[in-house]
């Protein structure tokens, strides 16, 4: 089969969201400002408590999830926000929601492409064309219209790409190395049968805690385990981290923002924790399901490998002594 390029998702997807009520004719919440270059270490862990906080509050729905208390920011919205959003949306406009709480630079992936005719469970892995950056012009971004175009212009198959892959345009996520402070509250976990959700906690005994949005809104938890089949390294699935990114060639204003310029996003060489261990293992050989990981003490597959590594408390034999939690929702 040939190529089938998204052109019209985003157009077709807007109607659907204007025809639904998703965003109404209300006030808008406050413009986004950018007022920082780059997300800090200091950025990323508090992205990870927010995302953390949404989780522990109980809450049911996407909508309930950001009105409720587990929300900090929740008063600083328009109306107009209800922040609908399935597994794959709910990840990308978490990030973006907070970065337009704190002044922080995004940008996304807004076009791909891929072999097939649904290209969510394509056998190829799908590539990124063309990235959309947040930019303030002048008058700040309109952070209502940024999260509502975001929501209509990423899908699950934007996360079906190979990690090596950096072309034609640089992809939004990267493939962490499986170890303590690279697997963290904010890592996205893209299941290739179409599923995404995002880490919440790491706990003591190295259990991987994440919540997820589904098709009717709702908001479930569970725990990383088998239910996510090892993945192949071109069709990206397992674990990712948002890439970092630097907004350059920006002005800064007198209040202390940043106004044009456009950002550059880090490149695999240039990320510390960037590994392809998770396809691979650690025993050199194998991909997805074939990978084999050492833990001093035999191979292991990556449930119990992951386990050990995040573990506080070493283990004699993984394989063997960890239970991995598997109550998948769905």
């Amino acid at each position: 089969m040939g190529w089938n390029f998204v052109l019209a998702r985003g157009a077709l997807a807007a109607l659907a969201l204007l025809s639904c009520g998703l965003w109404s004719a209300q006030a808008e919440s406050l413009p986004w400002r950018i007022t920082k270059t780059e997300w800090s270490s200091t950025d990323e862990q508090g992205f990870g408590a927010f995302v953390r906080a949404i989780a522990e509050s109980g809450c049911k729905t996407t909508v309930e999830c950001m009105r409720g208390p587990g929300n900090p920011y929740r008063t600083s919205d328009s109306g107009a926000l209800q922040f609908h959003a399935d597994c794959a949306k709910w990840v990308y406009m978490l990030r973006a929601y907070y970065a337009s709480k704190h002044g922080l630079p995004f940008s996304y992936v807004d076009k791909i492409s891929g072999e097939g005719e649904d290209i969510r469970f394509s056998k190829a892995s799908n590539l990124a064309l063309s990235r959309h950056d947040l930019v303030d012009g002048g008058k700040g971004i309109a952070a209502d219209a940024a999260l509502k175009n975001i929501h209509a212009q990423v899908w699950s198959a934007t996360y079906r790409m190979n990690p090596a892959a950096e072309s034609p345009v640089v992809q939004d996520f990267y493939s962490p190395k499986l170890q303590p402070g690279s697997i963290r509250a904010g890592t996205a976990i893209y299941d290739t049968n179409g599923h995404v959700v995002i880490v919440y906690d790491v706990t003591a005994d190295g259990r991987v805690l994440y919540m997820d949005a589904h098709p009717d809104e709702s908001v479930t938890r569970s725990a990383y385990g088998p239910q996510f089949p090892p993945s192949t390294a071109a069709l990206g699935g397992g674990f990712k981290n948002f890439r970092p990114l630097k907004l350059v060639g920006a002005v800064r204003q007198p209040d202390g923002s940043y106004r044009g310029g456009h950002i550059v996003l880090a490149r695999n060489e240039e990320i510390a924790d960037y590994s392809l261990e998770q396809y691979h293992g650690t025993l050199g050989s194998g991909d997805g399901s074939d990978a084999r990981f050492d833990f001093g003490d035999g191979p292991l597959d990556i449930f119990g490998y992951l386990r050990a590594r995040l573990t506080d408390a070493p283990v004699r034999h993984p394989s063997t002594q960890i239970r991995t939690i598997v109550d998948r929702d769905q």
